[in-house]
């Protein structure tokens, strides 16, 4: 998955939350977002992706499936969750 982002914040979220995600073995698979150019409007382009090269044992793509339901399940709503809890430890310095 590819997205623009004049921001990298939302980048920053939607790492926080895949690494939330993960730790709370709630994912098959690592998961990384990644700068990978700039796109046509000259603004950075992310991908998201499964790091596969993190992983020894066979690819099943019904667990990557899995994962990518789980991660868009809500999205908005975990991402401005993630803003929420990088504002209070911003707050607490």
């Amino acid at each position: 998955m590819s997205f623009y982002s004049a921001s990298a914040l939302y980048p920053k979220l939607l790492v926080s939350y895949l690494t939330r995600l993960n730790n709370m073995k709630q994912l098959h698979y690592p998961w990384q977002v990644i700068m990978v150019d700039y796109g046509q409007i000259w603004e950075p382009t992310y991908q998201m992706e499964a790091a596969l090269n993190q992983v020894d044992e066979e690819i099943q793509l019904a667990l990557l499936q899995q994962d990518l339901y789980k991660i868009s399940n809500r999205l908005a709503d975990q991402l401005k969750q993630e803003a929420r809890i990088l504002l209070n430890n911003v707050r607490q310095g």
